[in-house]
């Protein structure tokens, strides 16, 4: 949404542009693009006004021109020097190491500084994003092959790709799946997911999403597979592709496959609706003296089987948060590093997250059966609260 000051600059059909300090408010459009005084005040707000509301505001060869001077600095952003791109990556390297061998304060310094570095990167990325927008396909296409090759941050990778994908799917396939051949393990895990949000981008062709696909799942067998499957797993899931269920399915069971359960039965509940893993997450949540299910375990098949508004799930959640403390003796001597866990602070925020009415009603009984004056107490009527039930604000008001 554009600021109030914008809105009021730019107003009826005589648009004036109050775009930075200095600019006199009563400037016209024609005025100002004669004197090309757009071109050193890029602003968003307005370039998001031209491309939308201003579509009927001004002529078109006026829109044009206003949107030339505006991103005239966007361009020069995406000309990336190599001098910046080893400015950057050295100060990426370098807050690594403080983190590494700093120690505490390293460590610090070496976030904000990954920070920092993060959102150069960044922004290089939203400029190009910008500029498609706008209409500079080969600006923001060019743009995105370096992207792809160079830059040090696979989320970012990631966005380049699908912002290739846009105007040349075949081009970003190509470069993606180069990168799948990688003799680095890392670049190779970092690559999968976003091969498989490549293929599953608006307007990727069907035919090139089966081969991305058959690609992914050359990463879950044979040698492969330890180093690489929950990365192709991600991957898998981020197509969204129907022809990914059978893979997904295999690695969801299976003594072998511990490692890949939550991504695969993850993907396969909230990506594919299928319901065939809810009994192999209702199993997961059986503790007890002589289980082997970890506490964590138990926690992922409780917070999934919600999230996909299965009873079973809920069932737990209450079960957990309403029962009474064990006291000593022979029940304290017996209990399994399973009951050792308190899973319901973390139950909580399963129970937010799922949302919904039953939700609701867990935490109410939860907070009745809760000792009172405890932590737990209120982050159960802070968890109400985010839920839209105001029944404990006072508690939450009072913390």
């Amino acid at each position: 949404m554009m600021s109030r000051r914008v809105l009021g600059c730019l107003t009826g059909v005589a648009v004036v542009f109050c775009l930075a300090p200095g600019f006199a408010p009563a400037a016209t459009v024609e005025g100002m693009l004669e004197e090309k005084a757009l071109v050193n005040a890029y602003n968003p707000e307005v370039v998001d006004y031209l491309l939308e509301e201003g579509k009927a505001v001004l002529p078109d060869d006026q829109r044009q021109a206003a949107l030339d001077q505006l991103v005239t600095a966007l361009k020069q952003d995406i000309e990336i020097t190599p001098e910046e791109q080893r400015a950057a990556a050295l100060a990426a390297a370098g807050a690594g190491m403080a983190q590494l061998f700093g120690g505490s304060s390293g460590s610090e310094y070496g976030g904000v500084a990954q920070d920092a570095t993060y959102q150069v990167w960044k922004g290089w990325v939203d400029s190009a994003f910008t500029l498609r927008r706008a209409g500079y396909t080969a600006e923001s296409e060019a743009f995105f092959q370096k992207c792809v090759e160079i830059f040090p941050y696979s989320d970012l990778r990631g966005r380049c790709a699908i912002g290739l994908a846009m105007s040349n799917p075949n081009e970003a396939y190509q470069r993606l799946t180069a990168l799948t051949e990688a003799n680095d393990n890392e670049t190779i895990k970092a690559v999968l997911p976003l091969l498989g949000e490549l293929a599953g981008s608006e307007g990727f062709p069907a035919d090139l999403r089966g081969t991305v696909i058959t690609r992914l799942e050359e990463f879950t067998g044979g040698m492969k597979k330890a180093t690489f499957g929950v990365a192709a797993c991600r991957g898998l899931t981020a197509t969204g592709d129907d022809r990914a269920v059978p893979t997904l399915q295999k690695l969801s069971k299976g003594m072998m496959n511990q490692d890949f359960y939550e991504c695969s039965r993850t993907a396969l509940l909230l990506t594919f609706d299928d319901r065939s893993v809810v009994p192999m997450l209702e199993k997961q949540l059986k503790g007890g003296t002589f289980s082997s299910t970890t506490p964590s375990e138990r926690l992922f098949a409780a917070s999934l089987l919600m999230r996909a508004g299965e009873p079973a799930g809920f069932a737990f959640a209450e079960a957990e948060l309403t029962k009474k403390k064990k006291k000593g003796g022979l029940g304290k001597l017996m209990k399994s590093s399973s009951d050792e866990v308190d899973l319901r602070p973390a139950l909580v925020t399963a129970l937010v997250r799922a949302g919904g009415d039953e939700a609701k009603r867990v935490l109410r009984a939860a907070i009745a059966a809760v000792e009172k004056g405890t932590w737990l107490e209120t982050w159960i009527a802070i968890g109400l609260l985010e839920l839209g039930d105001t029944s404990q604000i006072a508690l939450a008001k009072s913390a």
